[in-house]
């Protein structure tokens, strides 16, 4: 309860000052992505947030291993495949209630992260490809925190993803 305030006390400030506030969540270090019951828990969590007016949001599977349970990997072969249809469930459970943005973060979120290459990555190749295009995804640059990014590295990484990354 005492959290719930202050959020509600955060998001009056808000929008008493024009800004647009992103919820985050990084389930990443113990979801069960094959897991229904996880699912619905962050389901259930984002409709109770919704309920106090919250419309943006963003999922989190940055700075974490790469590794599953043996159900997830038999059921979606892929680090990736896994955290897309989690994204898109939760995206799609979202936009049933508001138009807001919905924002992801890879676990490979710049160009030093992706083996062997941004263009060969498999991991960002399958985001591309199984994350709803809607979902803005979020891109770093060449180093975790970069000084400069080439525009020519941005539209590489366009083609991998398949839209325009946030930076």
């Amino acid at each position: 309860q005492d959290a719930l305030t202050d959020l509600r006390s955060l998001l009056k400030e808000c929008h008493k000052n024009k800004i647009d506030f992103i919820y985050t969540i990084a389930p990443g270090l113990d979801i069960r992505y094959a897991d229904a019951k996880d699912t619905e828990s962050l389901k259930k969590k984002i409709h109770q947030l919704i309920k106090e007016d919250v419309k943006h949001f963003c999922i989190l599977f940055d700075d974490i291993p790469f590794a599953m349970s043996k159900e997830d990997e038999k059921r979606f072969t892929s680090f990736a495949k896994a955290q897309a249809h989690i994204s898109n469930e939760l995206f799609r459970f979202i936009r049933k209630q508001v138009k807001g943005h919905f924002f992801f973060c890879p676990t490979d979120y710049c160009a030093r992260m992706a083996k062997p290459s941004v263009k060969a990555s498999q991991y960002l190749n399958e985001l591309g490809q199984h994350l709803d295009t809607s979902i803005d995804i979020f891109w770093t640059g060449p180093e975790i925190v970069s000084e400069a990014i080439p525009s020519a590295s941005i539209r590489e990484l366009s083609k991998v993803l398949k839209r325009k990354p946030v930076i």
